[in-house]
């Protein structure tokens, strides 16, 4: 089974829905970055945290709060029972 960490709270893919007019769907406006899981962890998460913020300053996007998005990657990998697991991960923020 798929999970999504959305706003917050992690579910099943099919049950996550975005805002039909949120503007990363509607225009594209958005960042994402895939991340190699590895063990359970994504090694060089702060280079990924950091690529993602200069990313968001660079279109005008507010700058993610880092904790916030550590937070809901490790639920999303714990939920998904990740633990010593390989893999990607996929973190898309959008303006909407």
């Amino acid at each position: 089974m798929s999970l999504v960490w959305l706003n917050g709270v992690v579910l099943p893919a099919d049950q996550a829905r975005i805002d039909p007019a949120d503007r990363g769907f509607t225009l594209g406006e958005g960042l994402f970055e895939t991340m190699r899981v590895q063990a359970g962890t994504v090694p060089h998460i702060d280079r990924h945290m950091a690529r993602l913020a200069e990313g968001a300053t660079l279109i005008g996007l507010p700058r993610p709060d880092d904790g916030v998005l550590r937070r809901g990657l490790d639920d999303l990998l714990r939920a998904s029972g990740a633990s010593g697991q390989e893999g990607a991960a996929r973190l898309t923020v959008t303006h909407g």
